[in-house]
């Protein structure tokens, strides 16, 4: 009896792992859905129809960008959180889903997902009027700590600029009258209208308003200098411990096969490394900066720890 228990429950686990293995081989089976959290027209929109033009020649189906806007990115998260772990359904996110799980706008976290790779990244400055008597980062940290609360700082609140501000405050223990404004663009028209002293926004939402001259760019917030303003030195150059980088991963469900996982992974490197999609990402001032799993667990890990540790310092982690 216990011979034929055993042989019924074999069978059965080599019809499992052969569906699962003809399932894989079979993949894609129709076309791939990549959720954007936002908007059509922000820098996650852009950057992942670039990929949906290309990536179907190593994918082997067309891919489909939808934009499933609501809750800071959360309605877009959840939808790929309780899809059905195929592989048909993606998320293209920043590190913004850290932000909402640590302020409690969320109760997972990116590892209740299958990270496929870190894909690029987009650089952040601190910028201010070209009027600005503050040439360089360190005029404005001496003047604010001359006069605390005086100036008007703006940010966007429960996401990966809040974040990267609260690592210059902690860095420079500086006091500002912090206002909270969502979207770069509101941030920039603001800044441009005399509402606000400074602020933070992506290099790409500042870059024509630089070249033009209407605004100044204290610092760049990558480790190293940009590929699209080289002559612009970090934070960190200039001794301010910051470091903000609208970081794009590309994840999948929880579940996934190894099978179907590697296929994504290895079709997306392949796209990432063109060089017609590395000039289509210059275009936007977005650098490619492809991961391999590990690495990208290791940078996911990295990033989420970091802003835990701000979120409970500055009393907003839930």
């Amino acid at each position: 009896m216990k011979k034929r228990s055993w042989l019924i429950v074999s069978l059965t686990l080599l019809m499992v792992f052969a569906c699962v293995n003809v399932y894989a081989a079979k993949y894609p089976s129709k076309p791939v859905e990549v959720i954007i959290p936002y908007n059509p027209g922000g820098g996650s929109d852009i950057t992942s129809r670039i990929i949906a033009k290309y990536i179907p020649e190593y994918l082997g189906e067309t891919m489909v960008v939808v934009n499933i806007a609501g809750a800071q990115g959360k309605i877009g998260e959840m939808e790929v959180l309780n899809a059905r772990p195929d592989g048909h359904k993606l998320l293209w996110q920043h590190h913004v889903m850290h932000c909402l799980h640590i302020t409690g706008v969320t109760n997972y976290t990116w590892k209740d997902f299958t990270p496929i790779a870190v894909g690029a990244k987009s650089d952040n400055v601190v910028v201010v009027k070209s009027d600005s008597p503050w040439q360089t980062i360190n005029d404005f940290v001496k003047d604010a700590k001359a006069n605390p609360g005086k100036y008007i700082f703006e940010f966007a609140p429960g996401t990966t600029n809040q974040f990267g501000v609260l690592q210059m405050i902690s860095d420079t223990g500086i006091e500002v009258n912090f206002v909270p404004k969502s979207g770069d663009n509101p941030r920039m028209v603001s800044l441009l209208g005399g509402h606000c002293d400074i602020t933070v926004v992506a290099l790409n939402s500042a870059l024509s308003f630089y070249e033009s001259g209407d605004v100044r760019i204290l610092g760049t917030m990558g480790t190293s200098r940009s590929k699209y303003v080289p002559d612009i030195p970090t934070l960190i150059e200039q001794g301010i411990q910051a470091e903000l980088y609208n970081e794009y991963v590309l994840y999948a469900p929880k579940g996934i096969s190894k099978e179907v996982e590697t296929k994504i992974r290895d079709a997306f490197r392949k796209v990432m490394t063109r060089p017609e999609v590395i000039k289509e990402f210059d275009n936007v001032a977005t650098e490619i900066n492809f991961m391999e799993k590990e690495e990208t667990i290791q940078r996911l890990e990295s990033i989420f720890n970091t802003y835990m540790k701000l979120g409970q310092d500055f009393g907003i982690a839930k």
